[in-house]
């Protein structure tokens, strides 16, 4: 055991060796925070936050943002002033009394809060639009912004946090109402440890699985965002719709896909089709096979007939019911309504699981109202699994998604 705990540690040591070496010699590390409002005409708002460790005191800053008409709109860091307190003492030398003489000989600095923001300066170029002359390092067939910061405002900082605001209608492609969405982030020279991704929509749009960051949303669709109000928070911003990855290499971006439309029947139109068409498929096919039963039995044929109709009036009345309950959900007297229209639900479909089965049992035998018990049964579990999958199929839409429509 010790030969082999030995063997572990010569073969480990080396690859600590080189990781070391590779962190402490000029590594930059850096998280990426973006929080991007998309609009009916195809425009994509952002506010991107970028924190890169100043290990070497940067100066300067350039990075590229993926697009051909892009418009930086504000630039701004934020930064912060350092307070220092001593964590360690060292003694003197103590007079007649007993009394010491101390001076720190360890200090510890500490953010001071709220944080403040400085304007920044910064130059837009367009490189790679196949006039690149003789610079050889122009690519004519790049579609980026080029951005260089030239000088840091603030560069005495542990980390340097750049704010960045622009638009772009590159990332949007729309075809009648339905809007298909490609987001790629900014990149730069340095490596990312993490990137996250929350996406938003305008008031009069519609994405699904979305719950949007409303206070945001509107400062973004004003003509001139505080950047450093929303850029500051931007890291705990969560839509509902959010999107990460991790450990990017130097000049590698993150690609966020999607769609979003003007309503949630324009998102979903087929799937409701689908749906449809399979709940009238199983209840044309029930009629058909009663119909030909009908022929040898009309007790039996309208005793199962009687069933599938109430089973299809039960499977309607579950599903308003059902609307309803989540409509009231976001309602401060959901308490009261919604326990009101679920005991009204609830007797309604015991009267209809049972009554209609009673009846048919009294006037055309019991072994027909059996059937009718039966069918009833029988439609409402088929019809269920169908609104099952359709709602799966949906993603579970929460009420938002259906007050859109």
């Amino acid at each position: 055991m010790k030969r082999l705990l030995l063997i572990l540690m010569l073969v480990l040591m080396p690859l600590a060796t080189a990781y070391y070496w590779d962190s402490s010699l000029g590594y930059y590390g850096q998280n990426q925070y973006y929080y991007v409002v998309f609009d009916g005409e195809g425009e994509a708002a952002v506010v991107a936050r970028l924190e890169i460790q100043n290990t070497d005191n940067l100066t300067s800053l350039e990075f590229t943002i993926p697009g051909e008409n892009v418009n930086v709109i504000n630039i701004v860091q934020e930064y912060y002033d350092y307070e220092k307190s001593c964590i360690d003492w060292e003694e003197l030398a103590c007079d007649s009394e007993d009394v010491c003489s101390q001076v720190c000989s360890e200090y510890s600095e500490y953010k001071v809060y709220p944080p403040k923001y400085a304007q920044v300066d910064y130059i837009t170029n367009y490189y790679g639009t196949g006039e690149c002359g003789e610079d050889e390092n122009c690519d004519g067939n790049a579609k980026e912004l080029f951005v260089t910061i030239e000088e840091i405002p603030e560069q005495d900082q542990q980390d340097i946090y750049i704010l960045v605001y622009y638009k772009s209608t590159d990332y949007v492609k729309e075809n009648m109402g339905l809007y298909k969405y490609n987001f790629e982030t900014i990149m730069n020279e340095y490596d990312t440890n993490y990137v996250r991704v929350s996406l938003d929509v305008a008031e009069d749009m519609y994405m699904n699985g979305l719950s949007s960051a409303i206070e945001y949303r509107t400062e973004m669709s004003s003509k001139v965002a505080d950047v450093a109000s929303i850029g500051a928070n931007l890291a705990y911003v969560d839509t509902g719709y959010t999107e990460e990855a991790s450990a990017l290499d130097p000049y590698e971006s993150f690609n966020v896909k999607g769609k979003y439309a003007e309503n949630w029947f324009r998102m979903n139109w087929w799937i409701v089709l689908i749906g449809a068409i399979l709940v009238a498929g199983a209840i044309t096919g029930g009629v058909y096979g009663i119909r030909k039963l009908n022929k040898k039995d009309k007790k039996l044929g309208l005793s199962l007939l009687i069933g599938l109709g109430t089973g299809f009036g039960l499977w309607v009345i579950i599903g308003v019911s059902a609307y309803i309950l989540m409509v009231l959900n976001s309602m401060y007297y959901m308490n009261i309504v919604g326990m009101l229209v679920m005991m009204i639900t609830i007797l309604v479909a015991l009267v209809c699981l049972i009554a209609p089965s009673v009846l048919v049992g009294l006037n055309k035998g019991w072994n027909n109202g059996i059937y009718c018990f039966i069918t009833i049964i029988i439609t409402l579990f088929v019809l269920s699994m169908i609104s099952l999958i359709v709602l799966l199929a949906l993603g579970l839409p929460s009420s938002s998604s259906f007050l859109y429509f």
